[in-house]
C-alpha cells in the first residue's frame, strides 16, 4: 500500500472512531418514567346536598356548608351539617352536627361535634358521635348519648333508633328516668 492509501485508511479509521465516540457521547437521556398519581381526586364546594331515595321516596338528605368529595369513591367529608331522615310513618328527624363523613359504598354517615337530633313528635337526642347505617336503617348515638321525650330521659353509652325513633335500644350503662320536666318546652 502506498503512502496515500495508508493515510486514507488512517483518516477513515480516525473518522470512524470519532463518529462512534460522538454517537456514544451524544445519546440522549431516556425520558423519566411517568408515574401514576394515586392521590385522591377531590372536589370541594359550598352548600352541597346529598340524599338517598328508596322505592321513589326520599329516605334522607344532608346539607353542608362545605363539602369535599372524592370523585372516584364518591365519599364525602362535610362541615356544618343539617340533615333530615324521613320515617315511613311520616315523622321527620332533623339533625345538626359540626362535622361528618359519608361513605358511599356502605351508605353510611358518621357525624361528630355538637350533635342534636329532634323528631317532629318531640323526641330529642344528643351525643358526641352519631352514625346512620343506611343498609340496616339504624341511627346510633354514642358517647354521652341522651334521649328525652315528654317526662322521660334515657342515658346510655349507645342509643340506637329504628324507623325514626319508633323503636329505640339503649346499650351499656343504660339509665331511664321518668317524671322529669321536659327540656324541650
Amino acid at each position: 500500500m502506498n503512502r496515500i492509501g495508508k493515510i486514507s485508511v488512517f483518516v477513515g479509521a480516525a473518522l470512524a472512531a470519532a463518529l462512534v465516540a460522538w454517537a456514544v457521547k451524544t445519546v440522549p437521556e431516556p425520558p423519566p418514567l411517568v408515574t401514576k398519581d394515586d392521590s385522591p381526586r377531590i372536589m370541594s364546594y359550598d352548600g352541597n346536598v346529598i340524599s338517598e331515595e328508596k322505592d321513589g321516596k326520599k329516605v334522607w338528605d344532608v346539607s353542608a356548608k362545605t363539602s369535599r368529595v372524592d370523585i372516584d369513591t364518591q365519599n364525602a367529608e362535610m362541615e356544618e351539617i343539617t340533615g333530615h331522615f324521613y320515617a315511613k310513618d311520616g315523622r321527620t328527624v332533623t339533625l345538626t352536627a359540626n362535622h361528618g363523613i359519608y361513605i358511599s359504598k356502605e351508605k353510611t354517615i358518621h357525624l361528630d361535634g355538637n350533635i342534636e337530633a329532634v323528631t317532629t313528635d318531640g323526641i330529642k337526642l344528643t351525643s358526641a358521635k352519631l352514625t346512620w347505617n343506611g343498609k340496616e336503617e339504624i341511627l346510633s348515638a354514642e358517647e354521652d348519648a341522651v334521649l328525652t321525650k315528654d317526662d322521660m330521659k334515657v342515658t346510655a353509652d349507645k342509643i340506637e333508633s329504628l324507623n325514626g325513633f319508633s323503636q329505640i335500644r339503649a346499650v351499656g350503662h343504660a339509665h331511664l328516668e321518668k317524671g322529669m320536666k321536659n327540656e324541650n318546652e
